[in-house]
């Protein structure tokens, strides 16, 4: 974000640079600053569809369905012809609840674009969403065969295989993510996971270490390592240091906050690590 910033300070209309930053801002969760520079590069070039989708599908994770709407809408307004557009639009859907009008508009977009892994990978979260795994195994794997890069469909189809016990599986689905992105920590997270899962308890605990390397703080693999050492490996200590870490950098919101914090009582410590 420094960098990009600086690039801008030489050239405010530099799009590349503004695009480059909001995307470094969006994975640091800075999700206004980022939308603030995506409408800046839609305002420097209207008729950009790619960036449009992105503000859409930022303000989608954001939780402002309507506001994703709105810019999707835009942009097929300008270009109904957009496969992607329409994909962004059933993501939209589905997040809103409307399973039965998402998967129509995606099955509208993956015939206007029969090669579109976004299409098929969107599709399989409709499955998933009614509860069909094994129907989203199929599509997640359809979107994986149009195109062995696709991150998010091979990334969903380790996950349906993890959810189904099937670690096996699942580990070089997300070893090629990992492979493709080394600094991809959702997919290092659920390696982590899958190696555990199989019992290859160092394996897991180098990924997650891995992880600390790059993002010191991420509370998720604090978290997993924490269980490991007092789940698997029986050693309380190292517990004990993971989780004192974990319960320093979690926000108070964080789904394994509370399971933590009943994990430090049964150590027999505080939330700061000491007994």
């Amino acid at each position: 974000m420094k960098a990009f910033s600086r690039a801008l300070a030489v050239n405010p209309g530099h799009t590349p640079s503004l695009l480059a930053r909001a995307e470094a801002s969006r994975r640091l969760h800075r999700l206004g600053a980022a939308r603030k520079d995506y409408e800046t590069a839609v305002d420097h070039d209207p008729g950009d569809a790619a960036t449009r989708i992105r503000l859409a599908s930022l303000l989608r994770d954001s939780g402002k369905l309507d506001d994703a709407l709105d810019a999707v809408r835009e942009g097929l307004r300008k270009n109904p012809r957009d496969a992607r557009a329409y994909v962004e639009l059933g993501l939209i859907y589905l997040a809103n609840g409307r399973e039965e009008l998402a998967e129509l508009v995606l099955n509208k977009a993956a015939i206007m674009d029969p090669k579109s892994p976004g299409a098929w990978n969107a599709l399989a979260l409709v499955s998933m969403r009614r509860g069909n795994n094994q129907e989203a195994f199929e599509r997640f794997d359809h979107a994986t065969s149009l195109d062995p890069a696709f991150r998010d469909a091979r990334f969903n189809k380790a996950a349906v295989l993890m959810d189904a016990g099937d670690y096996g599986r699942a580990v070089p689905e997300l070893e090629a993510v990992a492979g493709a992105n080394p600094d991809d920590v959702d997919a290092l997270i659920a390696l982590g996971v899958a190696y555990r899962g199989q019992a290859e308890y160092d394996r897991a605990k180098a990924t997650w270490e891995r992880v600390l390397k790059t993002a010191a703080k991420n509370p998720d693999a604090l978290f997993n390592l924490t269980v490991l050492h007092m789940d698997f490996k029986r050693d309380e200590r190292g517990a004990r240091v993971y989780l004192a870490r974990y319960l320093q950098v979690a926000p108070e919101d964080h789904p394994r906050r509370k399971d933590a914090e009943g994990r430090m009582k049964e150590l027999g410590a505080d939330k700061g690590g000491k007994e």
